[in-house]
């Protein structure tokens, strides 16, 4: 595995505390991740999900309130439908990472045509490696 230099965080990524300690930048997708050894990744966007629950939390509120004041019905949906289309435009704009399965490693740096060899996330393997660690355990 070639190690890729990791590009300088911006003020924005530092924001949204991109950068995390558990991740590694590399050119192609590892044979193996960096951190334990897992040969299983799945692909997602690299996005942090705090923010991501914060704004549906927000967005929700909002449509609960403009209900209660009798707007509308699209009135009332309004924040989701702006909400939907923020989250589109964001998902077209932001790469992608591989993150291994067993220890939550994030590799970022990889192309999205190179991604195109993961899968997005399986809960059967996430189960076969959560449920590994609760009965070795």
């Amino acid at each position: 595995m070639t190690e890729a230099t990791p590009p300088q965080p911006s003020y924005f990524e530092k924001f949204l505390e991109l950068h995390s300690p558990s991740s590694s930048y590399a050119n192609k997708i590892p044979e193996k991740c960096p951190s334990c050894g897992c040969k299983e990744f799945y692909k997602q966007s690299d996005f942090k999900r705090a923010i991501g629950l914060w704004l549906v939390s927000i967005a929700s509120i909002l449509t609960m309130v403009l209900m209660a004041m009798g707007y509308g019905w699209f009135t009332i949906w309004s924040p989701m439908f702006f909400l939907l289309i923020f989250d589109r435009t964001l998902n077209g704009i932001r790469p992608l990472a591989a993150i291994c399965y067993q220890c939550k490693h994030v590799v970022r740096g990889i192309s999205k045509k190179d991604l195109e060899e993961i899968d997005g996330f399986e809960l059967e393997i996430y189960d076969r490696y959560k449920y590994k660690e609760e009965h070795s355990s």
